[in-house]
């Protein structure tokens, strides 16, 4: 319960610092969760925002889980490292950038890349783990 408390209370804190970084480089300290700009979107723009949501949640949450739980390192590497790129060129681009273009909005739009991505190093690592502690492959061990 604890685990899933921790990584629940990190997709949260990733949910809420990914959606206003762009505001927070341009000046403006902001703590939407839903910007105002997306309640006269038209419904398009609201159903990728929809979808973007749980995915950055669960960006924030995935490698928190999955160092608590098995120790993996690769996961927050495969999730952080890239978002801070994104902020890093956020905060140098040019501030009258449409925000779905720039490297933040790529990033997060393209979640599903960044998490498949994240599992497969989490994989790769726990099966690394595992051979060099010469466990065998066993359904069901978590």
């Amino acid at each position: 319960m604890r685990r899933a408390a921790l990584a629940a209370a990190s997709g949260l804190i990733f949910l809420v610092v990914a959606l206003n970084a762009t505001n927070w480089v341009r000046g403006a300290f902001t703590l939407e969760v839903v910007p105002y700009q997306l309640l006269e979107a038209p419904p398009d723009a609201q159903l990728l925002f929809g979808a973007m949501y749980p995915g950055v949640f669960l960006l924030g949450a995935t490698p928190v889980y999955a160092y608590d739980r098995w120790g993996l390192i690769s996961p927050a590497v495969v999730v952080f490292v890239p978002f801070g790129a994104a902020f890093w060129f956020e905060a140098a681009g040019d501030p009258g950038q449409a925000d779905l273009i720039s490297p933040l909005g790529v990033y997060l739009v393209g979640w599903v890349a960044v998490f498949a991505l994240a599992l497969l190093a989490g994989g790769l690592e726990r099966a690394v783990q595992r051979h060099r502690a010469g466990v065998g492959s066993t359904i069901g061990e978590g």
